[in-house]
C-alpha cells in the first residue's frame, strides 16, 4: 500500500515532466534540479509495488490451493507427468479455495483475517515424539500441577 501511495503522489509530477503538457498546472511541475528525484521515486515505487503485488498474488494462489512453495514445484512436475501419461493429478491437500482459506484463517470475515491475531495455534509447531501436541492453557496448568505434586513447578503461565 505504501508503494501505491508513493506512486500516486509522484505520477502527476512524473507525467508533467515527461510529456510537458501546457495545460498542467505549475504546482505539479517539478523544479529543474528535482526532476531526477521525482523520476527515480516514481519508478522505484512503481517497480517495487508491482513486484510485491506479484509476490502477494502468488502467495494468495498458494494459500487458496493449499500448497507451500516447495510443494508447488513438486505438484507442478506431478501434474506435468500425469498429463504426459494422459491422466490428471490433484493435490491431495486441496479442499477447495473456501475450505483452504478457512483452514488457515478460520471462518471470520476475510478483512478481519488479515489483521494481526492474538489467537494461539491449536497445536505446537513441532511434533513431539512424532505426535502433534495440542496447545491449551488448561493442559499446561495440569502438567505443572503434576510435575512436583504441589502445583509449583517454576513455570509461569501468562
Amino acid at each position: 500500500i505504501g508503494m501505491l501511495y508513493g506512486a500516486t503522489l509522484s505520477v502527476r509530477s512524473f507525467l508533467s515532466m515527461s510529456f510537458r503538457p501546457k495545460a498542467v498546472s505549475a504546482v505539479w511541475r517539478p523544479q529543474r534540479g528535482d526532476e531526477t528525484a521525482v523520476a527515480f521515486s516514481f519508478m522505484l515505487c512503481l517497480s517495487v509495488g508491482l513486484a510485491v503485488a506479484c509476490l502477494g498474488g502468488f502467495h494468495l494462489y498458494l494459500l487458496l490451493t493449499a500448497q507451500t512453495t516447495i510443494e508447488f514445484h513438486g505438484n507442478y512436475s506431478n501434474r506435468r507427468r500425469a498429463k504426459q501419461h494422459g491422466s490428471t493429478w490433484k493435490n491431495p491437500y486441496d479442499l477447495g479455495w473456501k475450505q483452504n482459506w478457512r483452514q488457515v484463517y478460520g471462518s471470520q470475515h476475510w478483512l478481519r483475517a488479515l489483521l494481526p491475531s492474538s489467537r494461539e495455534p491449536e497445536f505446537l509447531p513441532i511434533p513431539i515424539s512424532g505426535k502433534p501436541i495440542r496447545r491449551h492453557s488448561k493442559s499446561i496448568e495440569q502438567a505443572s500441577v503434576t510435575c512436583n505434586g504441589h502445583g509449583n513447578s517454576g513455570i509461569n503461565i501468562v
